[in-house]
């Protein structure tokens, strides 16, 4: 039976924390893009953007994916777990443009397929000729 994630040991997602998440799964050393404090830091704010990332991870994800989830169940079953399925894909395949993404350490299995889906833009009208 053809796998409904991957096909052929490839996977697919097109959204920033999406591919955060998976990296992580990679063992990708994957640091937070907003934090609250800048370096230098002291150690009250190296404590705090602590706190906040681990916080993010275990509550946050949680949230944010509770519907992905529950959409999934149904249709690839209940023992489904996207993550294990992620660490087995050969490639992961990204929508993202590679120039326009926040700089970090990546996974050696990203690749970045920027652009596919978008419609090609219209020229603009001329609103204003005076200048």
């Amino acid at each position: 039976m053809q796998d409904k994630w991957s096909i052929d040991g490839h996977s697919g997602g097109k959204m920033q924390k999406q591919l955060t998440l998976v990296e992580q799964a990679f063992s990708t050393l994957c640091q937070t893009a907003f934090a609250p404090s800048k370096p230098p830091m002291t150690y009250i704010q190296r404590a705090k953007n602590l706190v906040g990332y681990i916080m993010g991870l275990r509550f946050m994800d949680k949230q944010f994916f509770k519907s992905r989830d529950d959409i999934l169940k149904p249709i690839l079953g209940e023992n489904f777990n996207v993550m294990e399925k992620a660490k087995k894909s050969t490639f992961f395949f990204v929508n993202i443009d590679e120039h326009l993404e926040f700089p970090r350490p990546i996974s050696h299995k990203t690749i970045y397929v920027g652009g596919i889906g978008q419609v090609q833009p219209k020229p603009l009208e001329k609103v204003c000729n005076f200048f």
